[in-house]
């Protein structure tokens, strides 16, 4: 539940500095391409899912932290942004092996136990490839941001 309560006031709070964003209305900018429409989104969805994190604790006993499944994801977003990012790597590249890295990595345990690891890199790679593109031709073609 604490953890619920941090996620939904991080989340207000980002929507609360997104929507104090100048829109630069006064310069022609296109609405969809305003400086605080995507933080605003992502602030309204970190929202949400604080509040499915609160409600389901409320039906669920507290159960011990795998601390595995938030470290490791969290070394992949630093090394993917930190990394990757901006150094030379295609952004199209970069987040199609960072995804596919997650996901193995995520879902390695239980695919090994089933002897399901030769779909799991299937899987992951094609999940990477389609979410790469769609991440690229949705910044770049919808919010007109040049990436990386």
């Amino acid at each position: 539940r604490l953890q619920g309560a941090f996620w939904v006031a991080l989340g207000l709070a980002i929507f609360y500095a997104s929507w104090t964003m100048d829109r630069l209305a006064s310069l022609g900018v296109k609405p969809f391409s305003a400086p605080g429409l995507l933080p605003g989104v992502l602030g309204a969805f970190i929202v949400l899912l604080g509040v499915a994190m609160l409600l389901r604790g409320r039906f669920e006993k507290a159960e011990t932290i795998e601390w595995r499944r938030i470290l490791l994801p969290l070394a992949l977003c630093l090394g993917f942004a930190g990394g990757m990012v901006g150094r030379g790597v295609p952004f199209w590249l970069a987040a199609w092996i960072f995804i596919a890295v997650m996901i193995w990595v995520l879902q390695y345990r239980e695919r090994k136990l089933e002897g399901k690891l030769s779909r799991l890199a299937a899987i992951s790679v094609s999940i990477g490839l389609a979410g790469s593109v769609a991440i690229s031709l949705i910044f770049q073609e919808l919010f007109l941001i040049r990436l990386p």
